[in-house]
């Protein structure tokens, strides 16, 4: 019963934050094994089998060990409040298909395409480690009040061990052994689907979060902060973007815009790496994306655009003319190619401020006709007033899209333009 109550809830959550469903239908041939004949030290499709035992009463205990990769939904115990396993995790059956092997017994290939497993997630120190104290505070206080809402995370996590256990007289689950989490996503219940990454900070959900590109770095002027790579939809054209988020997971900073953009259809972000490029003793952030123009015979076919932002007390510039060059001598294949070019030229910085771009956030106060807001900045005494804004072209054309309303808190990049106007050149909705 409990393991049917345990199921039942992780479905719940499931179809509360809208996941969506993998129907891989990969067969089962290659990972098949049969719980009554494996014997320690067979292999089954790259995993070892390390512990194999049968109970005349019918329990099936098999343990695997091997370095493999899974992407499920974490959450806390609440069938059986915490006890001696504070932590499960839930993969559907494509997931399980294409990482796991799969006991014959199991009859797993008769279950349909959005069957979903729970398995304990060992061990609760490992567990509580990579995901953080105050996420493992908020899954603890699930597990004690579960009727005020279910906290889950969706997760990458890079595990070393697989117990597979049937038990027909007890409702223990498999486990799996934890080594770290490569990324972990907020998928509560009570998240709106609004787009969150590591459960902490909170980005417009118009923002798509590209995790095997975002990672936690240190740069000097900064300290340890996490790179966050993002892709937006504007206007139908895909666009990419950068942020730095601090240890308690609020946006610090927005990058001015990737040059890219410029160029047409973002695709795919090959690559990013952190490296001292101008010799200045301070890392900058090197890119690697593709875009497609979408026009003529060669629309279709991606090519690279590569770029640097350089570290620049507490902001990144660019060098437009030196990106320029990259690209249009096709010195942009790989990083490597980007850095030895840049690293011959005379790169003098103090020229370059970002077009004196600015990042800040605030709450938002009212839209003024078409294309100008008011916004309080944040941190300023009250007995300063409020500021006046205008919006560039591109944002005053999408604008209404954000549905802000006054008191809402906002983040946005803006630069002076000739005329002496701050302009905002890009602007997301901050939530709670």
């Amino acid at each position: 019963m409990k393991r049917l109550l345990l199921i039942m809830v992780m479905a719940a959550i499931l179809v509360t934050v809208g996941c969506s469903k993998d129907t891989n239908n990969n067969g089962l041939s290659s990972n098949i094994f049969d719980p009554q004949t494996v014997k320690v030290g067979d292999k089954v499709n790259g995993f070892t089998v390390k512990e194999a035992s049968v109970t005349d009463d019918g329990m099936e205990k098999v343990v695997f060990s091997g370095e493999f990769t899974m992407t499920g939904i974490l959450s806390g115990n609440i069938v059986d409040g915490g006890g001696p396993n504070m932590y499960v995790v839930t993969f559907t059956k494509a997931e399980i298909v294409n990482n796991l092997p799969i006991a014959t017994t199991w009859e797993l290939d008769e279950q349909d395409s959005d069957y979903e497993v729970a398995f304990y997630l060992h061990s609760e120190e490992n567990v509580t480690k990579a995901i953080g104290e105050v996420c493992a505070e908020r899954i603890m206080k699930s597990i004690e009040d579960p009727w005020a809402g279910i906290t889950a995370y969706k997760i990458v996590a890079s595990l070393n061990e697989y117990t597979y256990l049937k038990d027909p007289w007890n409702d223990e689950l498999s486990s799996l052994q934890l080594v770290d989490i490569q990324s972990i996503e907020d998928y509560s219940d009570d998240t709106n689907n609004e787009e969150k990454h590591g459960g902490k900070f909170y980005l417009d959900e118009g923002l798509n979060i590209i995790e095997n590109q975002s990672f936690m770095v240190e740069f000097e002027n900064w300290g340890t902060v996490r790179f966050i790579s993002g892709e937006n939809v504007l206007e139908g054209i895909s666009q990419l973007n950068f942020y730095l988020a601090d240890e308690e997971g609020r946006i610090i900073y927005s990058f001015p815009k990737y040059h890219g953009n410029e160029n047409g259809y973002f695709t795919t972000l090959d690559a990013v790496t952190f490296r001292d490029v101008n010799k200045d003793g301070l890392k900058d952030v090197i890119i690697i994306a593709e875009y497609m123009t979408g026009i003529g015979p060669q629309g279709a076919t991606p090519f690279p655009v590569g770029g640097i932002y350089f570290q620049k007390d507490q902001s990144f510039v660019s060098v437009p003319e030196l990106n320029d060059e990259i690209n249009s001598l096709e010195e942009n294949e790989n990083i490597d190619m980007v850095v030895k070019f840049a690293e011959k030229k005379d790169i003098r910085l103090s020229i370059y401020t970002e077009l004196e771009e600015k990042t800040d956030s605030g709450t938002y106060i009212k839209l003024i006709g078409t294309d100008q807001v008011e916004i309080r900045i944040s941190g300023v005494p009250e007995a300063i007033p409020s500021r006046v804004f205008r919006l560039y072209e591109e944002v005053a054309i999408s604008f209404t899209a954000l549905e802000l309303k006054e008191g809402d808190q906002v983040l946005f990049t803006y630069s002076e333009n000739s005329q002496n106007e701050d302009v905002i050149t890009e602007i997301v909705k901050i939530v709670n």
